[in-house]
C-alpha cells in the first residue's frame, strides 16, 4: 500500500500529492476499529450516534433496576442527579467517538486544501514518511526491536491499564456512594472505559503523527507561499484554523467534565489525597494538556514560518532604510530632497508589513477557545452548585 501511494505521489505535481484519496487511508492505519467504521457512510457521525445509544442505553439498564437513575439517596451520587455523569455519558464520550474518526481525516483534508492552493508543496518523500509513521515504522530504530504490530499492542495495553486503574479507583473508594462504583456495575462499565481509552489514545497517536507531518511541510527549508493579505485574515491558512476551531467546544466539555469529576467524586468526599484518586488526577491533567496541544500544535509550525517571513521582510526594509539614509548629506539639500520620498515609502511599507498576521487565525479563534475552555467548566460548576436553587426557581416560574 505504501508503494502505491508513493508512486501516485511521484506521478502528480508535488502540491497535488496529498489530494489523492489513498492519503485519507493513512488517517487510521493499524487501527481495526476505525478502519472498519470508515468504510461506512458518514463514519464519524455514525459511530458517535451508536456510541451514545450504547452508553446511555446500558446506563439505563444498569441503574433503573437499582433505583439510581432518576433519583438516589441523599448521600448517594445517582446518574441523573450528577452533572458530571450527564456530561461525560451524554456528550463527552459520544463526541470522543466522533473526533476519533473525524479529526485525523479533517486535518489531512486541511493539508490537502493548502496543497491545492499551492501554499504548501507535498513531496513524494512526505507520502513515504506518513505511510511509515502511520504503520509504526517511525522512528526507524524502533523497527529493529519491536514487531510490526507494536503500535496496536501499545494502544490496547495502555487502554487496558487506564480502564483497570479506573475500576480499582472507583470500586475501592466510592463503592456505596457512586452509581458506577458498585462492583457489578463497574464490571460492565470497564468495557466502556477501555473503549473510550482506546479511542482517546489512538486519537492522540494520530494527531501526533499529523502534527509532525505539518512540521515537515512548514519546515524552514520548504517553499511555503503565505499570503499576508489573504481575505481569510490568516495568510491563506484558514483550513488549519477552522480545524482547531471545531475542537473548542469538545475541549471545553472535557475540562468541565474533569472539573466536576474531581469536585464531586473526590474533593467533596475528602478523597483527593488518596492513592486511589491519583490515576484520575493523572488522566485529568493529561487529557487537559493533550487537548490544548491538539488545538495549538497544528498552528505552531505555520506560525514559525509566518513570523520568520515577517521578520525577514522587516529586516530587509530596515537595511534599505539605512542605505538610503547614509546617502543623505546634511550640507546638500538635494540629497535630502531625493531621499525623503524613498524613506517615506519604506516607512509606509514597513508599517503595512508590521500588521501582517503571524498566527494562522484571527482573534475570534482565540476568543472562542478561551470562552470554551474557561467558560464551560465555570458554568458547569456554577450549575452543579446552584442546581437546587435553579430547580426551585423553575418550579416557581412554571407554577406561576
Amino acid at each position: 500500500m505504501t508503494a502505491d501511494v508513493v508512486t501516485a505521489g511521484e506521478a502528480t505535481a508535488p502540491s497535488q500529492a496529498i489530494g489523492r484519496p489513498d492519503w485519507l487511508a493513512y488517517a487510521h492505519l493499524e487501527d481495526p476499529l476505525a478502519s472498519s467504521v470508515t468504510r461506512l457512510p458518514h463514519p464519524a457521525l455514525l459511530l458517535a450516534t451508536v456510541w451514545f445509544a450504547l452508553t446511555v442505553g446500558v446506563d439505563v439498564l444498569l441503574t433503573v433496576p437499582r433505583g439510581t437513575f432518576l433519583s438516589a439517596p441523599p448521600t448517594f451520587i445517582g446518574w441523573w442527579v450528577d452533572l458530571a455523569t450527564v456530561l461525560q455519558e451524554v456528550f463527552v464520550f459520544p463526541l470522543l467517538a466522533f473526533f476519533y474518526i473525524w479529526a485525523p481525516r479533517a486535518l489531512l483534508r486541511a493539508v490537502r486544501s493548502l496543497g491545492e492552493q499551492d501554499i504548501v508543496a507535498v513531496r513524494p518523500e512526505d507520502a513515504t514518511w506518513l505511510a511509515e509513521a502511520s504503520t509504526g515504522r517511525r522512528p526507524r530504530w524502533i523497527t529493529r526491536f519491536l514487531p510490526s504490530w507494536w503500535l496496536l499492542a501499545y494502544v490496547v495495553l495502555t487502554a487496558g491499564l487506564c480502564a483497570g486503574l479506573l475500576f480499582w479507583t472507583y470500586t475501592s473508594t466510592l463503592q456505596g456512594k457512586l452509581w458506577f462504583a458498585d462492583p457489578e456495575v463497574a464490571r460492565v462499565k470497564v468495557v466502556f472505559w477501555f473503549l473510550n481509552s482506546y479511542m482517546a489514545i489512538w486519537l492522540i497517536v494520530r494527531m501526533s503523527i499529523l502534527i509532525t507531518l505539518l512540521t515537515r511541510l512548514f519546515a524552514a527549508e520548504r517553499d511555503v507561499a503565505i499570503e499576508p493579505l489573504h481575505p481569510d485574515g490568516a495568510g491563506g491558512l484558514a483550513p488549519l484554523s477552522s480545524f482547531s476551531l471545531r475542537l473548542t467546544a469538545f475541549i471545553g466539555l472535557i475540562g468541565a467534565t474533569f472539573v466536576l469529576v474531581e469536585r464531586n467524586y473526590f474533593f467533596q468526599q475528602k478523597l483527593q489525597l488518596t492513592w486511589q484518586a491519583f490515576p484520575v488526577h493523572v488522566i485529568a491533567v493529561f487529557a487537559l494538556l493533550s487537548s490544548g496541544v491538539v488545538f495549538f500544535a497544528p498552528l505552531v509550525a505555520p506560525h514559525r514560518i509566518m513570523a520568520t517571513a515577517k521578520r525577514e521582510r522587516l529586516s530587509e526594509l530596515s537595511r534599505q532604510f539605512r542605505a538610503v539614509e547614509r546617502q543623505i548629506d546634511p550640507a546638500n539639500l538635494d540629497t535630502l530632497t531625493g531621499a525623503a520620498p524613498k524613506l517615506q515609502l519604506i516607512r509606509s511599507v514597513y508599517a503595512e508589513i508590521e500588521r501582517f498576521p503571524v498566527w494562522p487565525f484571527d482573534t475570534r479563534i482565540l476568543r472562542y477557545f478561551f470562552v470554551a475552555v474557561v467558560g464551560q467548566p465555570v458554568l458547569a460548576v456554577a450549575v452543579d452548585i446552584f442546581k437546587g436553587d435553579l430547580k426551585d426557581f423553575a418550579t416557581v416560574i412554571l407554577g406561576g
